[in-house]
Formats: structure tokens, C-alpha cells, sequence
């Protein structure tokens, strides 16, 4: 797909939005959107957390995509006063779920702290469990919560078992979950992983974040985000910015970050070794030190960069 063409879908997003008829100003000077549904659970509803999150995700992306490519000039104003002029996000940490909206990246120094608040205040335990849908796991993952990752991850792959039935859903109903893991919540015509996905996003998310500090800012690489020390844990995962990226954790210690550039471009990290001076090493041949909170670097087409601690050679890291 062209540039042309992402820019063209997130105008279009912007534009369906600033131009649907139940999004209309308020008496407050706000862009308030009526008569919307939030999931399967909310109905009718006005300012729901979907619909805001998706308005104030994407407008600060066509307006970057818009400046990048150097078209559509007459419409930033246009979409800017939308964005300026959005309600805000409804309360509670859900919101952190949504489009990378608010996660340890965030630049907003308020809402980092208040949605944490809203997560520490439910209790976890090896005997949490989550319901199928929901995004608890991904809200304290995308937060930096690695002690509720660690409860709240196994506990929605156990799930709740629906009433009747045992762990593994056997039970007069019929329903639950499964010995392969897959649910007949709804029915043995129904067989869903939904819980998995919730589950394996916020896995992603614990391991390896590439957020930006607010919408249509360059994404940071951030490894083992909120990775519990108490795992182990080898991972390669795609980051935005066409980066494959490889880290491993060992006794709460994180060794190395591997970065394949698959398309070239600048990669931005937040030095895993909080501090510490880091060597880059391109394509086998150490180039430079770095230090500092966040470091910034340039890639080309192809270039395998290794980051490690100053003194440590990557052939002993053992990158595959």
C-alpha cells in the first residue's frame, strides 16, 4: 500500500467522524457523538470510550501522516480545532486499552498515575481470573504493572468457568473452556479464543512496547515494558516502524535488544539499562557508545543493530 493510500484511510476515518450527523457541538464547545454503542455491553450511549478513543487516536495521525507527505494542507486546521475540541476521555483505566492512548510512554503526567490508581485498586492473587473479554491484562501491561501482568495474563487464559462446569468447562451445560483451550461460552456453536487474544496482547504489550508519547509522535521501543522479574523470558516480536525486535531477561536482567530494520528509518529506545552507557553494534561491528534516558539511531534496509551493555560482546549473547 502507497503512503498515499494510509494517509487517504486515516483522512477518511477523521472525515467519516467530523462528518457523521450525531456528532454535533455541545453548549460546553465540544464535539460530543450520540447514539453509540461501546462493545456489546453499552447501547445508545453518548461519548462512549471507543468512539473517543478512536476520534482522538486518529486525528493526530492524518494531521502528522498529512505533514509528512506534504498534502492536504488546507485540511490541518480543519482536523486540528476537531482534535482541540474533543471530549475527553471517559474515566476509569479502560481508556488505556484503546490506541495506546495512555501507557508507560505517555507523555501526560496526569493520566499515567490516576489510571494506575484505577488499576492497583483490585486486588490480585494467584486465584484471579478474568473474564473472557476483558482488557484488564492489556490496561496494567500497557500501564507498567508487571506485578498484575503476572496474576491477571494466567488468569484470563484459566478464565471464569461458566457455571456448572469445571476448570476445563465439563459440565452439564456443555460450555466453558476447553481441554484445547478454546471456549464453548456461547455454545458448542460458538467455539472462541477471545480470551487468548486478550491474553496474547497483553503479553505483547509486557514484553515489548513501541508507543509514542501521545498520538501521531514517533513511537519508543521499550523491552520487557512490564515483564515480571521473577520470569524468564526470550522473545522476537514485531514493533511499529517495520523493526523486529529481539530481547531476553535472565534473573531479572535483561541482556541484550536486537533490532533488524526491515525497511530502514530512525529507531528510537528507552535504554533497557536505566543509567548505564550501552554499545551499538551494526550488522557484527560496534559503531558507538550511548547514554542517556532515550537514544535515537539510524537504520538502513537490512541493518542488524545489537544493543548491550558498555563491555559486553554480543558474541556472547548468543542472538539468533
Amino acid at each position: 500500500m502507497a503512503a498515499a493510500d494510509r494517509v487517504s484511510d486515516d483522512q477518511g476515518v477523521v472525515e467519516f467522524y467530523r462528518n457523521f450527523p450525531n456528532v454535533k457541538p455541545g453548549a460546553d464547545g465540544k464535539y460530543h457523538i450520540h447514539s453509540v454503542n461501546n462493545g456489546e455491553e453499552t447501547w445508545n450511549a453518548q461519548d462512549t470510550v471507543e468512539e473517543v478513543a478512536a476520534m482522538r487516536a486518529m486525528t493526530p495521525l492524518a494531521i502528522r501522516a498529512s505533514e509528512i507527505l506534504d498534502i492536504d494542507a488546507e485540511m490541518r486546521p480543519v482536523w486540528r480545532e476537531f482534535y482541540e475540541n474533543l471530549p475527553p476521555l471517559p474515566n476509569g483505566p479502560e481508556p488505556a486499552a484503546y490506541y495506546d492512548l495512555v501507557t508507560v510512554a505517555s507523555e501526560d503526567g496526569a493520566a499515567l498515575p490516576r489510571l494506575r490508581d484505577a488499576v492497583v485498586k483490585k486486588k490480585v492473587t494467584a486465584d484471579t481470573r478474568l473474564h473472557v473479554l476483558s482488557r484488564e491484562a492489556t490496561v496494567a501491561a500497557n500501564l507498567g504493572l508487571a506485578d498484575y501482568v503476572k496474576y491477571m495474563v494466567p488468569g484470563q487464559i484459566r478464565t471464569i468457568p461458566t457455571e456448572g462446569c469445571d476448570t476445563w468447562g465439563q459440565g452439564p451445560s456443555g460450555q466453558g473452556v476447553l481441554r484445547n483451550r478454546l471456549g464453548m461460552r456461547e455454545g458448542p456453536g460458538c467455539l472462541e479464543c477471545q480470551r487468548l487474544g486478550n491474553a496474547t496482547q497483553a503479553l505483547h504489550a509486557a514484553l515489548l512496547q513501541t508507543a509514542p508519547p501521545a498520538p501521531g509522535r514517533d513511537s519508543i521501543l521499550r523491552v520487557f515494558a512490564a515483564w515480571p522479574r521473577q520470569w524468564d523470558a526470550q522473545f522476537t516480536l514485531a514493533a511499529r516502524g517495520a523493526f523486529l525486535v529481539s530481547s531476553s531477561m535472565q534473573k531479572g536482567k535483561i541482556e541484550f535488544v536486537q533490532v533488524q530494520s526491515q525497511a530502514g528509518g530512525e529507531c528510537r529506545l528507552c535504554n533497557p539499562w536505566p543509567g548505564e552507557t550501552m554499545s551499538l553494534y551494526r550488522n557484527g561491528a560496534k559503531e558507538e557508545d550511548l547514554s542517556g534516558t532515550f537514544v535515537k539511531f539510524a537504520t538502513r534496509k537490512g541493518d542488524l543493530i545489537v544493543l548491550a551493555p558498555q563491555g559486553i560482546m554480543p558474541t556472547k549473547m548468543h542472538v539468533q
